[in-house]
């Protein structure tokens, strides 16, 4: 019960927002499209209070193995112009469109150890939810964070090849306060 959980958790994950390292050319439109797969997930815990309010730093659960292909895959088009995500069960996936959110008061981190913003984004399918991603210069690592409202941080994902949480090692705890 707990593992369908997990996959559903995962499943929802994925679709609120793998790196096998080919490279695809579109023959009409000739953008480059890049294939990323991640076999990891962490997920980030934000503490709250009985009535939502955030109260501290997040702190990062275990690390779950992905064992389908199909459940860990990222396109990356252009210049991070937007990004695909394709989970289990879904036949084309979850497009993010890069946007410019013109916050006056939040911006979005420049990087968190090794991860460098790359982006906002949003979706279709999930009106009035944004996310920001940060990816490793190497690609072996995705950092989603999703909000509500910029500076309403409400979710923390790591993507990554192997087991290992780097910026759990590195001690890396994002503390939603300091994005409000």
């Amino acid at each position: 019960m707990k593992y369908i959980n997990v996959l559903s958790l995962v499943a929802l994950c994925f679709a609120v927002s793998g790196c096998s390292g080919h490279e695809k050319v579109k023959k009409k439109e000739k953008e480059k499209v890049t294939q990323d797969g991640f076999r990891y997930v962490s997920f980030g815990k934000i503490p709250k209070d009985k009535m939502g309010k955030k109260t501290g730093r997040h702190y990062w659960d275990k690390t779950y193995y992905i064992s389908k292909p199909a459940a860990d895959s990222f396109y990356v088009y252009g210049g991070f112009d937007s990004i695909r995500m394709k989970t289990p069960g879904e036949k084309f996936g979850t497009m993010f469109r890069k946007v410019d959110i013109r916050a006056i008061s939040w911006k979005p981190e420049p990087s968190y150890d090794d991860f460098s913003f790359v982006g906002n984004y949003i979706t279709d399918s999930l009106p009035g939810y944004y996310m920001s991603y940060y990816f490793t210069k190497d690609r072996s690592g995705i950092l989603q964070l999703g909000y509500t409202d910029p500076g309403n941080l409400n979710s923390v994902i790591l993507f990554t090849k192997d087991s290992v949480n780097v910026l759990k090692r590195s001690g890396v705890n994002i503390d939603p306060r300091d994005e409000q």
